[in-house]
């Protein structure tokens, strides 16, 4: 690999990249494309934030809901002074009502949409399974897993044919200790399925992914 091969590879690995128009005309919504504030100078991009940027850089127009408003305006402001085109929505997806607004509001905007990506997850006690208890266990499954159904479920009116939906999220339960064997048993054997589900319209279905590789 020439040295300019390499420099190119890199830019596009770490996002620096120029856009190609390989998105251009997408009308796209990303759940969770804010960023939660850090005590750090240079803090890193979250996969949210950054799929928004690159996804207007390559062409699409972007919708960019987050639970905080604030993160997604500075997610917007970012694809902006690129030069590209976003809107922020402010939603919490655990209640079913801002899942149905988020997902016309997105709609309205954008004339459509070509495709989601839901990136919203939170991370259950930090005691493990032992600390859990049937008021947080409804927490994070209402964000982790029952927001996904919502989401798609609303926009399935609205998705043009060639869409695609894709679940972007990993996150812990419980930690892997002796006394989480059951919870951990269960994160290993849905990890693959649940970290990434990817819809095409036109093949009138799910089509599960194996990503992560086993």
């Amino acid at each position: 690999m020439t040295e300019e091969a390499r420099c190119s590879f890199f830019d596009e690995s770490a996002g620096r990249a120029p856009g190609r128009g390989r998105l251009a005309g997408r009308r796209l919504l990303v759940v969770g494309g804010g960023q939660r504030e850090i005590d750090d100078a240079d803090p890193p991009v979250g996969n949210g934030r950054a799929a928004t940027i690159l996804y207007a850089r390559e062409g699409a127009r972007v919708a960019c809901a987050d639970v905080s408003g604030p993160a997604a305006m500075a997610t917007v402001a970012a694809v902006v002074e690129e030069g590209g085109e976003a809107f922020a929505i402010d939603a919490d997806v655990a209640d079913p009502s801002a899942v149905e607004d988020m997902v016309a509001r997105a709609a309205d905007w954008l004339g459509g949409l070509d495709g989601l990506l839901l990136n919203v997850g939170v991370s259950g006690p930090p005691l493990g399974l032992a600390g859990e208890t049937p008021d947080e266990w409804d927490r994070v499954m209402a964000i982790n897993l029952r927001s996904h159904m919502l989401t798609c479920r609303a926009a399935l009116p609205v998705l043009a044919d060639g869409s695609s939906i894709v679940l972007w999220r990993r996150s812990r339960v419980c930690a892997p200790t002796a006394a989480n064997r059951l919870t951990t048993h269960r994160r290993r054997r849905y990890r693959g399925s649940a970290a990434m589900l990817h819809r095409k319209a036109m093949s009138g279905g799910f089509v599960p992914t194996s990503w992560p590789p086993a």
